[in-house]
């Protein structure tokens, strides 16, 4: 089973997510982004999603937790999760479909 870190400030979007992914069998872990990196780190995940991302927020954690994992991943699936519309082929807006969600998973190193 293939370990997918969720990365959310809100407690309920990380454990909405983490059982979501075990339905689509998955292993879901769930942080919020102040233990984001060492989770990354340590679980070596095949794929990462960073909800909270937002450009024009100065107090987005979602961009300063997106760019740290970014800067330490090797070939880990890193998608962006937030409100804003925003076209980029890793990024997800929110509210979205979990197909598509799974769909993003699988395409690269999730399978």
């Amino acid at each position: 089973m293939k370990k997918i870190l969720v990365i959310a400030k809100d407690e309920v979007i990380r454990e909405t997510l983490r059982l979501a992914l075990k339905g689509m069998k998955f292993e879901g872990i769930a942080v919020d982004h102040a233990d984001a990196l060492s989770a990354f780190l340590t679980e070596e995940p095949a794929a990462v999603v960073v909800c909270d991302y937002n450009e024009k927020l100065k107090e987005s954690k979602g961009v300063e937790t997106y760019k740290d994992i970014k800067n330490s991943a090797s070939d880990e699936l890193v998608l962006r999760v937030g409100f804003p519309k925003l076209d980029y082929a890793d990024y997800l807006q929110m509210p979205f479909d979990l197909k598509e969600l799974k769909k993003k998973l699988t395409k690269k190193g999730g399978k």
